[in-house]
């Protein structure tokens, strides 16, 4: 007998859920209170396992008693097991409580909760002009009483859930989207790297995805990126990266779409860069042949290694990425100083570091008491986390400058720097800064000149960067 009606006991446990979140969500609303979800779970899960063998019914709360309660002025909890004790008592006593109320009084009083009930369901849509969710609620009233408060439940939950599926496609699953013009990777390059990349920033297309991508919203995402590629000169988009950072889960459908946007990229010349990709998601991406060694597209951990690999190949294509040694390191600093100074005579004031492995340079809390100018290698900036892990900020490559803000604002060292194995580096420390003033004041100017591009330029592009995030 039990086998048999297993069904019917699924579809009550189902209802008898559907039916406490709601009317949890109700009350709370009614009441201007938040509810603890889990506790009511646990204590109505609790009594209908205790009711059960004994022939009761599935536990549940009433909105109309909860409301009767507040509007007596007795809205508490402990209100709530007084009358449950009383009703208990009574009906173990076998006492004909409700004969000894006048009928009328009972009829005006289930017609008064019931009159609020359903002027307070339809009045909201009505008043917000909300006309499906009007139709919703007059659709599964007509259900209820037609053929049953279960099978409105359920015509009800489709409906939701269609409607849902049909707002959140239209809201999309492209979030942000900007280009590299206007978003950089958190590499430091030099001057010129840095102008060239603005210059053709725009080959380099960035989408933030987030949410839950299915066959409502997956469809977007390929006619987005295909309208803004077919919208601007053949071949000026050369890299598309789609960042799954807050996409929480994809079904089938999303695979599809991808699969049509890889065919369409592919045509027009573009290589498809994902980033952030969950453990399931790369996965199966790289099953279906997304990506993968011999594959033209890639997959990154993240969005800035992503953004770095798509920069670093146009600065290949434009010869702008070889460390071409100290020679070309003392011309870029003499441009940097201008035709008025030699930049021979600021070597002078520099230490020459050479770095032959990986190594700290300077921890976070430091005195930050000198300027280095990056001649070769690579290197990375850390803070440190409250949970004493770390977080990589930026990396310098060469013919840049690190340490010159706190340098200036005689502070301490608000990061931790270290090598990306061998490099090479010229200190100017405070002492040399100061005699260099006194000794060469046309040669300090300069230098401050050209910090103080340096700190534009990057100031510039940060305010831009942030006003394309906030669009």
């Amino acid at each position: 007998m039990l086998v048999a009606r297993i069904p019917e006991m699924l579809a009550v446990g189902i209802v008898a859920l559907i039916s406490l979140v709601t009317k949890v969500s109700s009350i709370e609303v009614a009441r201007q209170a938040a509810g603890d979800l889990d506790r009511e779970l646990r204590a109505h899960g609790a009594a209908s396992l205790l009711a059960a063998p004994f022939g009761g019914l599935v536990s549940g709360m009433q909105i109309a008693t909860s409301r009767l309660l507040e509007q007596a002025g007795a809205a508490t909890r402990m209100s709530g097991v007084v009358s449950s004790l009383t009703l208990g008592i009574v009906g173990l006593a076998s006492f004909n409580l409700p004969g000894l109320i006048p009928i009328p009084v009972v009829t005006g009083l289930v017609f008064l909760l019931g009159y609020g009930f359903i002027m307070e369901t339809l009045w909201r849509p009505l008043s917000q002009r909300a006309w499906l969710d009007l139709l919703l609620a007059a659709g599964i009233m007509i259900v209820c009483i037609s053929y049953g408060y279960l099978v409105g439940v359920l015509v009800g939950l489709l409906c939701a859930c269609c409607l849902f599926a049909i707002s959140y496609a239209r809201i999309g699953v492209v979030r942000r989207h900007v280009t590299r013009a206007h978003f950089a990777s958190n590499v430091d390059r030099s001057l010129e790297a840095a102008q060239y990349l603005r210059e053709v920033g725009d080959a380099i297309y960035l989408y933030w995805l987030s949410g839950y991508i299915f066959f409502g919203s997956s469809e977007s995402v390929f006619e987005r990126i295909r309208d803004d590629i077919e919208g601007l000169p053949a071949g000026q988009v050369a890299f598309v990266i789609l960042d799954f950072g807050m996409v929480s889960g994809a079904d089938s459908s999303a695979f599809v779409s991808l699969a049509k946007l890889r065919t369409f990229c592919e045509k027009q010349g573009v290589t498809i860069v994902y980033a952030s990709l969950s453990s399931a998601n790369r996965a199966a991406l790289e099953r279906a042949g997304f990506f993968g060694a011999k594959k033209h597209h890639h997959s990154f951990a993240d969005l800035n290694a992503a953004l770095a690999w798509c920069e670093d190949q146009l600065l290949g294509n434009a010869g702008l990425d070889s460390d071409t040694g100290l020679a070309d390191f003392e011309r870029w600093l003499q441009r940097q100083l201008g035709s008025s100074v030699e930049s021979a005579d600021l070597f002078a004031y520099l230490e020459r570091k050479d770095i032959t492995n990986s190594q700290i340079l300077y921890r976070e809390g430091e005195p930050a008491d000198t300027i280095d100018l990056v001649a070769a290698g690579q290197l990375a900036v850390e803070i440190a986390l409250a949970d004493g892990g770390s977080l990589l900020m930026r990396r310098i490559k060469t013919q840049t400058v690190i340490g010159e803000m706190g340098f200036f604002r005689r502070s301490s060292r608000s990061a931790t720097v270290s090598s990306d194995g061998p490099a090479v580096l010229y200190t100017l420390t405070l002492i040399n800064f100061e005699k260099m003033r006194r000794e060469r004041p046309d040669l300090a100017n300069a230098f401050d000149d050209f910090i103080l591009r340096v700190l534009a330029d990057r100031i510039e592009f940060a305010n831009r960067q942030v006003a394309s995030l906030s669009q």
